[in-house]
């Protein structure tokens, strides 16, 4: 009994420790091009994809989310199967929202991450969501694609299906990004690049600043 016990508890303590060792850590907005798309992790992913992307991302209830942005850099980059790792650290939150730190510690607890997927051409990816290591969305019956909508990268368009509505729009999740997105077929949102490798677009930065004030929250 006491070594179940003792089991239990260390599997426990190890399950949960991401979310009881680390804390929301402050950045400066206007410091951005110090911080913002800097990280190591992403350099071997095409220039496209790397950066930190401000997230104009809406609940279905029509409220913002607190979850603002995602910097690539700080993620995973898997080259040999063409896939991009990224856990709940390289997410950026919007700290004057009182639900985001609260929902930061949820996902950090359940070892939340997202999995991109990319296509030969890195055009597009199918993004998965694992939940305690494990893939949720397919068991939901649900798919996420993610596209470059814009020839520079600068501008990315995730789009969430049904799996049905999703086979209608196109085998690929470039194909279905770009016909059902287009014509509002799905509940898409936009993510834009603000900063990456010490560049800012500052017309970009104004409104990410509009929209979490002086500073963000990164969970690390």
């Amino acid at each position: 009994m006491k070594v179940a016990l003792g089991v239990c508890v260390t599997f426990c303590a190890w399950l949960f420790r991401p979310a009881a060792v680390s804390r929301m850590r402050s950045l400066d907005m206007s410091q951005v091009g110090s911080w913002g798309g800097a990280g190591d992790g992403g350099k071997q992913i095409p220039a496209k994809w790397r950066g930190l992307f401000f997230l104009s991302n809406v609940k279905p209830n029509g409220s913002a989310s607190p979850l603002i942005g995602l910097d690539t850099t700080l993620c995973e980059f898997d080259a040999a199967h063409r896939v991009l790792r990224c856990p709940v650290s390289a997410m950026l939150w919007a700290t004057a929202r009182d639900d985001a730190a609260s929902t930061a510690r949820k996902l950090a607890a359940a070892r939340v991450s997202y999995e991109y997927r990319f296509d030969p051409k890195f055009e597009a990816a199918l993004i998965t969501l694992n939940v305690f290591g494990f893939e949720t969305l397919a068991r939901l019956g649900l798919v996420w694609d993610i596209a470059k909508t814009s020839n520079d990268g600068s501008t990315l368009t995730r789009c969430s299906w049904t799996a049905s509505s999703a086979a209608e729009q196109g085998a690929t999740p470039y194909e279905r990004v770009r016909r059902g997105g287009a014509a509002g077929r799905a509940s898409c949102y936009k993510a834009r690049r603000v900063a990456v490798d010490g560049r800012v677009t500052s017309g970009l930065l104004r409104e990410m600043q509009r929209a979490t004030g002086s500073s963000v929250g990164r969970f690390e």
